[in-house]
């Protein structure tokens, strides 16, 4: 059966009425929702937020159990979204956390299998936010072998596997392997989304040459993290 029209979730939207971008309140930066996803603590996301934010909190929660109303993401000037598939959220949903970025929160998405083009993100809410160009659907392409990833001159370790997108004018470009981007950042309204377009896809867990086991890492992921 061939697909006749793609619809974004503009087009929906329109069609069922929904409001347009909404105001809400920001909890504080240093409150931090994790939302879990799929080989996500390869990322060392704990120990980046805890150096981050020391006396911050760290809320964990599954994605059948995300807040669903501006109320309860106004608890929250921080969520990070590791290998989350945004497609299973739901319109509303979408639309109510990317209007929670553009209130003034900081998104952080990283990269995987379930993430960014192979999480369908284009043609949604989340796509309106991204310092990022999604390129194409299936988006995740294998690197030549002993590929880096570099953030400034520190080399963090060899990355295997890593989404094709493009950066956006006005993105913040903080890493790349080779010359494509892949941990970027740019303003959303009064908010902020930074994106790692890299996966801990293709080696394993323990791997020493990883970037994810690099102390470099999570240096990296915690100045992102608390950047303003």
């Amino acid at each position: 059966m061939e697909r006749l029209e793609d619809y974004t979730d503009y087009d929906i939207a329109a069609k069922l009425n929904l409001p347009k971008t909404q105001k809400m309140k920001i909890g504080p930066r240093q409150s931090v929702l994790w939302v879990r996803g799929l080989y996500d603590r390869l990322y060392q996301i704990d120990p980046a937020v805890k150096k981050a934010f020391p006396k911050g909190k760290l809320v964990e929660k599954y994605q059948r159990d995300l807040p669903k109303t501006k109320e309860e993401l106004a608890k929250y000037g921080t969520i990070i979204m590791p290998n989350v598939p945004v497609e299973k959220m739901g319109i509303q949903n979408r639309k109510l956390y990317v209007d929670w970025v553009k209130s003034g929160g900081h998104m952080i998405i990283l990269g995987g299998s379930f993430s960014i083009g192979q999480g369908m993100m284009k043609g949604t809410f989340f796509d309106d936010i991204l310092p990022c160009e999604i390129i194409k659907g299936n988006d995740i392409v294998k690197l030549p072998k002993n590929s880096q990833l570099i953030a400034g001159k520190k080399n963090l370790g060899q990355i295997f596997y890593v989404h094709t997108v493009n950066a956006k004018p006005k993105a913040k470009v903080i890493a790349y392997c080779g010359k494509s981007p892949l941990l970027l950042s740019s303003k959303a309204e009064k908010g902020k989304c930074t994106v790692f377009a890299g996966t801990v896809m293709g080696a394993k867990e323990n791997d020493p040459k990883a970037f994810w086991n690099s102390k470099l890492w999570a240096g990296v992921l915690k100045n992102a993290i608390e950047s303003k």
